[in-house]
This record gives C-alpha cells, sequence and structure tokens, in this order.
C-alpha cells in the first residue's frame, strides 16, 4: 500500500505544480492553458471579457495549485517520514473544501464573463 500510496502523492504533487504554473503561466503572459484552467467544452472566442476572467481566475487556480502541491508533499511526509494521524485527515478535508470552492468560483467566473 505505501508504494501505491507514494505514487499517489507524487501525482497529487506534479498535478498541483501544473495547475499552479498554469496560473502563474496565465499571470505572466496571459496564455491560458485550456486543457487545465478551462473544460473541454468551453470555446475561448465567447468569452465576454477575457482579461477579467484571467484576472478572476488566477488567484483562485494559484491557491488550488499551491494547496494541492502542500497536500501531496503531506502525503509523503505521512508515508515516508512521520505519520501525520489526524492532521493528514484534516489535510485531505481542507483540500476537499478547496476543491469544492474552487469549482464553484470556477462556474461563477464562467457564468460572468461568458456568453450564454
Amino acid at each position: 500500500m505505501g508504494d501505491f500510496s507514494s505514487l499517489m502523492d507524487i501525482i497529487i504533487v506534479v498535478g498541483g505544480a501544473y495547475i499552479a504554473y498554469a496560473a502563474i503561466l496565465l499571470k505572466l503572459t496571459g496564455e491560458i492553458k485550456e486543457s487545465v484552467l478551462l473544460g473541454k467544452t468551453m470555446n475561448i472566442k465567447k468569452c465576454k471579457d477575457l482579461e477579467g476572467f484571467k484576472n478572476f481566475l488566477f488567484p483562485r487556480a494559484l491557491a488550488m495549485g499551491i494547496f494541492t502541491v502542500f497536500f501531496g508533499v503531506a502525503g509523503i511526509v505521512n508515508t515516508k517520514v512521520v505519520a501525520l494521524g489526524n492532521l493528514y485527515f484534516g489535510l485531505l478535508g481542507v483540500l476537499l473544501v478547496i476543491l469544492i470552492w474552487y469549482f464553484v468560483e470556477y462556474r461563477k467566473g464562467i457564468k460572468r464573463f461568458w456568453e450564454e
């Protein structure tokens, strides 16, 4: 179980890092990594206010990416260094809250900045 858990933690770290990278790239260059920051059905050409959407999305995506990396690292520590016990499960709860928050905010951004 430990090896599978470690593999999952590494995948979580890499996924979170990629989300954070996509957010930073968005801020620095204005490029939206559509495969990461937009749903497959979203057409960027239908955005009413692309700059507004980018400014709306950046801090939310960055926060989600950073905490996801943090959670993945905590998982590696939990598996390989020292058992975090209830702290780890608390972090899992926080991660779930952040994921729900992000997707609720994302939907608000789509409604606000996209054509209906």
